[in-house]
């Protein structure tokens, strides 16, 4: 050991040689020194792991995995106005990103207004990608052939309506078959009532019906589109861990296929283009164990509760975004390390698509210099590091399967407490969910303020800023200054543009299917065609229903509308 020349040197190689804190995973499953096949046999080992593309799809839902094709590789973007998100799209497929996917700004996703709007004021723009009305996707896509990419929306809650609708209208417009696009989108909105409490709390009735006439209505028109992405994600960001991750999740695919099967809809006929996204954390094996057991879970469930008959609805189709909490705004650079990691335990794990996060997103929207290295990072493990070359690489290690057995447990244990709640939705009328997610927040806290969780640079091995390791942290910074403002003005010569007439017409047809029951796409396609926007159609559905025109109570309906 070389000599310490100061007490400061000294504190940093005894915090080098110390032991580990915690011997036990974040699930709270205790970690033995060593693993034999006693830990696993007793578990019914050989029958629960099977070959990949084999029930239960333990080891993946390929026989080939990644040596067929290689997990759809796609880096968050939406910035500013829809033309700033065209181009910085295009420069990532132009560096080997071979999917798309597209995050909402605020007002967007958790208000469903414009970006007009008073409330959006100080957020359009900011940190997602505006989509409002059909020349906000005209604008996105422009020059990007949607026959050869698939596109994923993060839109969780009503708004997904008019974006799914603004997408194939301008699909439509540009001579696309929409039964040939590929893509998903989350449409997922109960998850917003635990894991984001700034949206407005719309009727949870009304928002299950609307994500089932998404997935009705892609289940008969766009077989090749997934109309329904099951959002682990930003549950597990809240501080829930695994098994709770695993198990709300699938909580929330009984009561959304649930809500289908009332549609007359066979099980085999959309659960099969039902996604699951979950996070990819830094408790590397714990993660290729969840991955591996969900798709376990899944496999059991499509069969055995639901009864479906094709293998194709058995397999679960895993997507991931790396870990967005364990990213740090100190030493920004170590943050690459955490993405490599936690992109290698998805690969591992089997997934289908992942987004890893940006190194910088601990000080701003990912820059188009982080989105390349999450890009490159995926690149270099698909291509350097040789884990593609057989499936399910980690499989057979003894601590793995214990760990895939044992989350399944505990996923299993938890979901049967959810049931012992009512299910989901009741657990979330009740607030039994919140208090959950809760009580996990806490714990997590607890666990890095006591150093029991160590986040290098955060509450252990911190240096000071002048020391850090330089890394660019950049920011266009028109987005600081004239973004919002540019948006608004692009918005507002679009409204004014328009026939007002024909949007009235437009809006006309989706009172009258949200008054009668129907589904609500086609006629929402028609108005977004007419040029209606996002507050205005998803304002005239509320008034069907009974509710106020805008869920914030800040505006009226335009002059020109008339019930």
């Amino acid at each position: 050991m070389s000599e310490v020349e100061s007490k400061e040197d000294l504190l940093i190689v005894q915090s080098w040689m110390e032991k580990p804190r915690v011997l036990e995973t974040k699930c709270g499953i205790p970690v033995k020194e060593y693993y034999t096949p006693d830990d696993v046999n007793g578990a019914n080992y050989d029958a629960e792991i099977g070959n990949p593309g084999e029930f239960p799809y333990t080891r993946g839902i390929h026989p080939n995995m990644y040596r067929g094709k290689i997990w759809t590789r796609r880096v968050f973007c939406g910035v500013g106005t829809p033309e700033y998100t065209n181009k910085k799209l295009k420069y990532q497929l132009s560096h080997g990103q071979s999917g798309i996917i597209i995050t909402p700004d605020i007002p967007t996703n958790h208000g469903g207004v414009d970006p007009d709007h008073p409330i959006a004021r100080g957020f359009a723009a900011i940190q997602g990608a505006p989509i409002h009305c059909i020349q906000d996707t005209d604008q996105t896509f422009a020059d990007i052939d949607l026959g050869h990419v698939s596109v994923a929306f993060q839109w969780n809650n009503m708004s997904a309506l008019v974006t799914q609708a603004c997408f194939i209208a301008s699909a439509q417009k540009r001579g696309y078959d929409v039964a040939k696009l590929r893509g998903s989108i989350i449409n997922e909105p109960l998850h917003s009532y635990f894991s984001n409490i700034s949206a407005p709390q719309e009727d949870i009735d009304l928002q299950l019906k609307i994500s089932t006439d998404i997935t009705e209505y892609c289940t008969r028109h766009m077989p090749l589109w997934h109309p329904q992405v099951l959002n682990g994600y930003d549950m597990s960001q809240t501080g829930i861990v695994a098994h709770q991750e695993l198990a709300f999740t699938l909580a929330l695919a009984r009561a959304y296929i649930g809500e289908a099967l009332k549609r007359d809809l066979d099980i085999d006929s959309f659960a099969n283009r039902i996604m699951l996204v979950f996070t990819s954390d830094m408790d590397f094996f714990e993660q290729v164990a969840k991955f591996r057991a969900a798709r376990r879970i899944w496999a059991k469930m499509m069969r055995d509760e639901f009864s479906a008959k094709d293998k194709k609805t058995w397999r679960a189709f895993i997507t991931t975004h790396t870990d967005g909490s364990s990213l740090t705004a100190q030493q920004p650079v170590n943050n690459i390390v955490r993405i490599t990691l936690e992109v290698l335990a998805a690969a591992l794990g089997g997934v289908q698509s992942m987004d890893p996060c940006g190194y910088d997103e601990g000080h701003c929207i990912p820059s188009f210099e982080s989105a390349l290295t999450s890009l490159n990072i995926q690149n270099i493990v698909a291509y350097e590091t040789g884990i593609v070359n057989t499936a399910d690489p980690l499989g057979g290690s003894y601590y793995l399967e214990h760990l895939t057995n044992e989350i399944e447990k505990k996923a299993r244990e938890y979901l049967q407490e959810i049931e012992d709640h009512g299910g989901i939705v009741n657990g979330i009328k009740t607030g039994w969910v919140r208090q959950e997610v809760e009580k996990a927040q806490l714990q997590r806290e607890k666990e890095k303020r006591e150093k029991k969780r160590i986040v290098v640079g955060v509450n252990e091995l911190v240096v000071p800023k002048d020391a850090e390791v330089s890394i660019p942290i950049t920011r266009d910074t028109w987005l600081d200054t004239r973004a919002e403002q540019d948006l608004v003005e692009i918005f507002r010569k679009f409204k004014a543009s328009r026939d007002t007439e024909k949007v009235k017409e437009g809006l006309k047809l989706v009172r009258r299917d949200a008054l009668e029951g129907k589904n609500l796409m086609p006629s929402t396609i028609e108005a977004v065609k007419a040029k209606a926007t996002m507050s205005e159609t998803l304002g005239v559905i509320r008034q069907a229903y009974g509710m106020p025109w805008d869920p914030f109570g800040m505006v009226n309906a335009p002059s020109w509308w008339e019930i």
